[in-house]
């Protein structure tokens, strides 16, 4: 396994014509895929096709986006815990997730904000007590809300920043013993942010946006070679030079050849690094 795409979605409807030989790209040049679970549904369906392939493993969880009604409510039926914890200690399944906060949809002048955000909350800290059991990582996805106003009594700052509440979730259960490392996905955040992370045992990953955006370049240089890990989030975010198409776990060799020209050095032991990275973090 010379590289390692450790976010992506290839079970997804944009790849049923042609899914087998995405697939054979990806393996023919030597890149090992994790495949990342979004709800129940999804997650069976990583597992499923993670259990075909040698170099291919799933993580299971719930987006939280999908975790929750537009009115606030948690929705069981997509995090089970039961259901997740029977998939989740199938010995091909390897992190618990993607899940934690999505503030950018929160539609500020619904009146409703305050219970999305407090149930997204629920959820995750259901992920959290999960992966604590199972012994497994977390994934987690973290976007902050666009700008906004203060609303209905909740400050902007609170609704914007997700980095934020994520890390008072996980330093309060962490408190509380509940003590859980893994993965920020397609980070967006600054240097000090992604330092609160690795403080708490958690990597970094970056995906194809760093091929074209310069903003997140400071954070791939500044933290430490083996707290990396590469990733696609395909079908989305495709890197240079393959913007416009659809993204696939074959392309993650661009981003990790963004990482190690970034970083400077030995672009051999940046790339060793990476893959090596994702080894000890999912235990492959």
């Amino acid at each position: 396994m010379k590289y390692i795409d450790t976010h992506c979605h290839v079970y997804g409807h944009e790849y049923d014509a042609d899914r087998n030989e995405v697939i054979k790209r990806a393996e023919g040049a030597g890149v090992g895929m994790i495949l990342i679970g979004t709800n129940e549904a999804t997650s069976k369906s990583a597992l499923e096709l993670a259990v075909l392939h040698d170099r291919m493993w799933a993580v299971v969880g719930c987006h939280p986006i999908d975790a929750v009604t537009e009115d606030g409510k948690p929705l069981p039926e997509q995090f089970n815990y039961d259901v997740m914890k029977g998939m989740a200690q199938h010995s091909k399944v390897v992190g618990i997730g993607e899940c934690g906060l999505d503030y950018f949809h929160v539609d500020v002048g619904n009146a409703a904000n305050v219970a999305v955000i407090e149930a997204q909350k629920q959820v995750f800290e259901m992920h959290i007590r999960l992966a604590n059991e199972v012994g497994k990582p977390l994934v987690l996805h973290i976007r902050n809300g666009k700008r906004l106003e203060a609303n209905a009594g909740v400050s902007a700052s609170v609704l914007a920043d997700a980095y934020a509440d994520a890390l008072v979730i996980l330093k309060k259960m962490r408190a509380e013993g509940v003590i859980v490392g893994g993965v920020v996905h397609f980070f967006a955040g600054d240097l000090v942010c992604a330092q609160e992370f690795l403080d708490l045992g958690f990597y970094i990953s970056f995906t194809g946006v760093i091929t074209f955006a310069k903003q997140y370049h400071a954070v791939v240089a500044g933290i430490s070679l083996h707290r990396i890990l590469s990733e696609t989030d395909a079908p989305y975010v495709t890197p240079v030079p393959y913007r416009g198409q659809r993204n696939e776990p074959v392309y993650v060799i661009e981003v990790a050849k963004e990482i190690a020209k970034i970083r400077g050095g030995d672009s051999s032991v940046v790339l060793e690094a990476l893959v090596n990275n994702a080894k000890v973090l999912f235990n492959i």
